[in-house]
Protein backbone atom coordinates (compact mmCIF):
# COMPACT_ATOMS: atom_id res chain seq x y z
CA UNK A 1 0.00 0.00 0.00
CA UNK A 2 2.81 2.18 1.02
CA UNK A 3 4.53 1.85 -2.46
CA UNK A 4 1.34 2.85 -4.34
CA UNK A 5 1.17 5.74 -2.10
CA UNK A 6 4.37 6.52 -3.28
CA UNK A 7 3.79 5.98 -6.86
CA UNK A 8 0.84 8.29 -6.22
CA UNK A 9 2.87 11.06 -4.47
CA UNK A 10 5.87 10.86 -7.11
CA UNK A 11 3.05 11.77 -9.98
CA UNK A 12 1.24 14.45 -8.15
CA UNK A 13 4.58 16.13 -7.44
CA UNK A 14 5.85 15.38 -11.27
CA UNK A 15 2.77 16.30 -12.92
CA UNK A 16 0.91 18.67 -10.52
CA UNK A 17 -2.52 19.88 -12.76
CA UNK A 18 -1.53 17.66 -15.32
CA UNK A 19 -1.83 14.36 -13.60
CA UNK A 20 -4.28 12.28 -15.82
CA UNK A 21 -6.20 9.52 -15.13
CA UNK A 22 -3.93 6.50 -16.08
CA UNK A 23 -1.26 7.42 -13.46
CA UNK A 24 -3.94 7.49 -10.45
CA UNK A 25 -5.11 3.93 -11.75
CA UNK A 26 -1.65 2.22 -11.48
CA UNK A 27 -0.91 3.85 -8.29
CA UNK A 28 -4.30 2.92 -7.08
CA UNK A 29 -3.85 -0.18 -8.87
CA UNK A 30 -1.26 -1.21 -6.57
CA UNK A 31 -2.89 0.17 -3.29
CA UNK A 32 -5.67 -2.09 -3.83
CA UNK A 33 -3.56 -5.29 -4.06
CA UNK A 34 -1.68 -3.95 -0.63
CA UNK A 35 -5.01 -3.92 1.08
CA UNK A 36 -6.30 -7.34 -0.34
CA UNK A 37 -3.07 -8.81 0.44
CA UNK A 38 -3.05 -7.60 4.00
CA UNK A 39 -6.92 -6.98 5.19
CA UNK A 40 -7.86 -10.71 5.07
CA UNK A 41 -4.01 -11.86 7.43
CA UNK A 42 -5.33 -9.09 9.72
CA UNK A 43 -8.82 -10.29 9.91
CA UNK A 44 -7.70 -14.30 10.46
CA UNK A 45 -5.30 -12.86 13.12
CA UNK A 46 -8.03 -10.85 14.90
CA UNK A 47 -10.33 -13.96 14.69
CA UNK A 48 -7.47 -16.91 15.59
CA UNK A 49 -8.41 -16.64 19.42
CA UNK A 50 -12.12 -16.28 19.07
CA UNK A 51 -13.90 -19.51 20.17
CA UNK A 52 -16.55 -21.48 16.95
CA UNK A 53 -18.98 -20.40 18.87
CA UNK A 54 -18.56 -16.49 19.24
CA UNK A 55 -17.24 -16.40 15.40
CA UNK A 56 -20.58 -14.11 14.07
CA UNK A 57 -19.95 -11.99 16.62
CA UNK A 58 -15.80 -11.73 16.36
CA UNK A 59 -16.27 -11.15 12.69
CA UNK A 60 -18.78 -8.23 13.25
CA UNK A 61 -16.31 -6.23 16.10
CA UNK A 62 -13.46 -6.85 13.04
CA UNK A 63 -15.48 -5.41 10.45
CA UNK A 64 -16.85 -2.57 12.66
CA UNK A 65 -13.10 -2.09 13.64
CA UNK A 66 -12.06 -1.70 9.94
CA UNK A 67 -15.04 0.44 8.65
CA UNK A 68 -14.52 2.95 11.85
CA UNK A 69 -10.77 2.79 11.22
CA UNK A 70 -11.30 3.30 7.41
CA UNK A 71 -14.02 6.41 8.56
CA UNK A 72 -11.50 7.60 11.02
CA UNK A 73 -8.33 7.90 8.63
CA UNK A 74 -10.26 9.18 5.67
CA UNK A 75 -11.39 12.34 8.07
CA UNK A 76 -7.87 12.97 9.18
CA UNK A 77 -6.21 12.39 5.78
CA UNK A 78 -9.06 15.02 4.51
CA UNK A 79 -8.30 17.83 7.39
CA UNK A 80 -4.15 17.28 7.10
CA UNK A 81 -5.25 18.06 3.04
CA UNK A 82 -7.57 21.15 3.89
CA UNK A 83 -5.62 22.71 6.62
CA UNK A 84 -2.27 22.58 3.79
CA UNK A 85 -4.50 23.74 0.71
CA UNK A 86 -3.33 27.43 1.21
CA UNK A 87 0.11 25.83 0.27
CA UNK A 88 -1.64 24.83 -3.24
CA UNK A 89 -3.20 22.02 -4.13
CA UNK A 90 0.17 20.13 -5.31
CA UNK A 91 1.95 20.53 -1.98
CA UNK A 92 -1.49 19.95 -0.31
CA UNK A 93 -2.01 16.35 -1.36
CA UNK A 94 1.95 15.14 -1.72
CA UNK A 95 1.74 16.00 2.65
CA UNK A 96 -1.40 14.39 2.88
CA UNK A 97 0.03 10.87 1.16
CA UNK A 98 2.87 10.95 2.72
CA UNK A 99 0.74 11.40 6.09
CA UNK A 100 -0.48 7.60 4.39
CA UNK A 101 2.97 6.32 4.27
CA UNK A 102 4.05 7.11 7.52
CA UNK A 103 0.66 5.43 8.91
CA UNK A 104 1.27 1.99 6.46
CA UNK A 105 5.26 2.25 7.73
CA UNK A 106 3.82 2.44 11.39
CA UNK A 107 1.24 -0.76 10.70
CA UNK A 108 4.41 -2.93 9.28
CA UNK A 109 6.47 -2.28 12.60
CA UNK A 110 3.09 -2.92 14.87
CA UNK A 111 2.80 -5.71 12.42
CA UNK A 112 5.71 -7.47 14.44
CA UNK A 113 3.66 -7.59 17.86
CA UNK A 114 1.24 -9.73 16.40
CA UNK A 115 1.13 -13.06 17.76
CA UNK A 116 1.88 -15.94 15.57
CA UNK A 117 -1.01 -18.09 14.54
CA UNK A 118 0.72 -20.32 12.04
CA UNK A 119 -1.04 -23.99 12.39
CA UNK A 120 1.67 -26.54 13.68
CA UNK A 121 2.30 -29.69 12.02
CA UNK A 122 4.10 -32.63 14.00
CA UNK A 123 7.47 -33.92 13.23
CA UNK A 124 7.60 -37.49 11.65
CA UNK A 125 8.58 -38.67 15.18
CA UNK A 126 5.63 -37.34 16.86
CA UNK A 127 6.92 -33.95 18.55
Amino acid sequence: MAAGVAMMIVSVSMLGADLSWPHVVAAELVIGLGMGLCVPILATVALSNVPADDAGAGSGVVNTAIQLSTALGVAVVGAVFFSLTRDGFTSATATALWFNVAVFGTAVLASLLLPDTRIRQPHADGR
